[in-house]
């Protein structure tokens, strides 16, 4: 599989991001938080993860460490999603995901990405 994260795994649809946070469930592991909803697949299409991270400015002020934080919490998905993605696939539904920030403006990336892989095991034992 490839370890890549293309733009059909972004979540950019308003629609979906609006009824994710209405209906969504989420799990968190601080300093993460990951809003998660289940979505049923049309005949003949392949179900898929999509994501979006978000960092507020309330918690980081300024906009260079909000990207820093955004670009390492996309680097540390798209490592490990592998085995999330072989759980939706088997499951015939689609996943859509929204990652938040809610720590301190300086985080190492070693630990963002430990509680990340905590975040995704938890999700993936819900699509069991």
């Amino acid at each position: 599989m490839r370890l890549t994260f293309s733009k059909k795994e972004r979540l950019k649809s308003k629609k979906t991001i609006e009824r994710l946070f209405a209906e969504g469930k989420s799990v968190h592991q601080f300093p993460l938080r990951i809003k998660y909803e289940f979505q049923q697949v049309e005949a003949g299409t392949k179900p898929s993860v999509q994501l979006a991270v978000s960092v507020p400015k309330k918690k980081v002020n300024l906009a260079v460490d909000r990207n820093r934080l955004k670009r390492q919490l996309r680097e540390a998905y798209r490592l490990n999603k592998s085995p999330l993605l072989q759980k939706v696939n088997n499951s015939k539904q689609s996943l859509a995901l929204f990652l938040i920030y809610n720590g301190p403006a300086s985080a190492d990336y070693h630990t963002l990405e430990e509680k990340l892989k905590v975040l995704l095991n938890q999700v993936e034992k819900i699509v069991q």
